[in-house]
Order: C-alpha cells, then sequence, then structure tokens
C-alpha cells in the first residue's frame, strides 16, 4: 500500500498533467496508408497504354479495374500511390499534337556526258544534289504540305504520280523530334481498265527533327541512272485543335 503522504506529493502533478492535457491542442493523426480508391477518366490516350504506363505504380496491396467503353481506371492503393499515379496520368493524358509535314518530291538524272556543266548556280535541295552528288540533272516534280495528327494515319497526292503514306507516332516535344512508325511513297498506276493501283517505292520508319530538313534517295540499283528524291521538313503545330487533313 502507498502512504498517504506520497499520494499527497503525486496528487498536484497528475491534476496537472491531466490539466495540460485538457487545454493542449489535438496532435495531428498521422498519415494513414490504409488503401483508398480513386477513378481516372481518361481523354485522350488509349485506356491500353494507360494501363501500361501505371501498372509499375502500383503497389504490392494495390488493384484495379477498366472500363474500356466509359474509358476509366480505378484504382486502389494507398493514398501516397493513388497522388503520383494521378501525376503520371495527368502528364501522359495530352491533346494529340499536330504536325506539318512540308514535302518536295524531285527527279534526278545522271548527265550523259560527264564534263556537262551541272547547271545554273543557286540554293536548295536542286543545288545541294548537284554539287555533291552524281545527279545533276535534277527537277521537281511536286511539292505539298500537310498535317499529321499523333496516332492517326494521313495521305497525300504528289502531283499525278506519286503519293505519301505516314503515321505519326510520338512527338517527343522536350526533345524536339517527330516519330514516325511508317512513311511509304507509292507511285500511281493508272490501268487501262480505269482502276487505279499503288506500287510501292518506299516504306520505313522516320524521326524528324522539328524544323529541320531531310533528304532521302531511293534507286533501282546502284548503277541506275535515276533516282528520287525526297525532301521532308516536318514542324510542330501550336497547340489546340487542328484540321488533321489540313493542307494547303
Amino acid at each position: 500500500m502507498i502512504p498517504r503522504r506520497a499520494l499527497l506529493v503525486l496528487a498536484p502533478s497528475i491534476l496537472a498533467l491531466l490539466a495540460w492535457a485538457a487545454c493542449a491542442p489535438a496532435l495531428a493523426a498521422p498519415a494513414s496508408d490504409d488503401p483508398d480508391t480513386r477513378i481516372f477518366s481518361i481523354r485522350f490516350k488509349s485506356v491500353e497504354d494507360v494501363v501500361l504506363l501505371i501498372e509499375p505504380y502500383i503497389g504490392e496491396r494495390g488493384s484495379y479495374m477498366v472500363q474500356p467503353k466509359l474509358k476509366t481506371i480505378t484504382v486502389r492503393d494507398e493514398p501516397a500511390r493513388l497522388d503520383r499515379i494521378a501525376g503520371v496520368i495527368s502528364a501522359f493524358d495530352q491533346p494529340p499534337r499536330s504536325v506539318r509535314l512540308v514535302v518536295q518530291l524531285l527527279d534526278a538524272a545522271e548527265a550523259r556526258d560527264a564534263s556537262a556543266p551541272k547547271g545554273e548556280a543557286g540554293t536548295g535541295v536542286r543545288s545541294l544534289l548537284r554539287d555533291v552528288t552524281k545527279w545533276s540533272e535534277v527537277s521537281v516534280i511536286g511539292s505539298a504540305s500537310i498535317v499529321g495528327v499523333e496516332g492517326a494515319n494521313s495521305a497525300l497526292n504528289i502531283g499525278d504520280s506519286y503519293r505519301i503514306r505516314f503515321s505519326v507516332d510520338a512527338v517527343a516535344e522536350r526533345q524536339g523530334v517527330v516519330k514516325f512508325n511508317r512513311f511509304a511513297l507509292d507511285r500511281i498506276v493508272h490501268g487501262k481498265d480505269g482502276e487505279v493501283r499503288y506500287a510501292p517505292l518506299l516504306d520505313t520508319v522516320l524521326n524528324l527533327h522539328d524544323n529541320q530538313q531531310l533528304v532521302i534517295g531511293a534507286t533501282k540499283s546502284q548503277d541506275s541512272r535515276r533516282a528520287l528524291f525526297l525532301s521532308l521538313t516536318a514542324t510542330l503545330e501550336p497547340s489546340g485543335p487542328v484540321d488533321p487533313q489540313g493542307q494547303r
């Protein structure tokens, strides 16, 4: 049994402690790690691409459910992970970027007389080809400008005999690079029956730097005396709605 004198000594301390607890502000509760649920609506990108993007950020206790028709992803996870997933989705789910592609198609031939002059001096692709290649007779078949959009296929005739087809895969804006997962050049062939067919001449993958010109050529063989050259310049369009078939 505790002596009464000891109780008289302890009692004021206990009362003081109780009084301080009653007057002290409530302490902030520790952040909860209990799973929470959040629904993300996807506006521009495919739901499948978003799922692949966020899967590495979902914790061991996390889970998700996809509703493709509604374009929503329901994620259950710790609040801190949900915040991070929200930031990842927000940065990725942006409107598709538009790219203006300016194309010039040139026909080049090797002069029959190697000693013949290479033609008039000047600037541009024609002059460049005359100066640095064996093709001394260069003429422009046609040129055109078309706006392509990320994730969409585009096609455009150049002159009466050629067609280009391309698909913009992605725009790496920070690096200033436009990635084409397909770029093709076809010859237009008109049959006797009036039917139009397309003979493929070039089908490749391209990475073009913003507002920088690229020149590519194609020949039947190394010994060919004729060649086709394409001059390509891709320029990022200002953000905002753009007609994907905009031409001029």
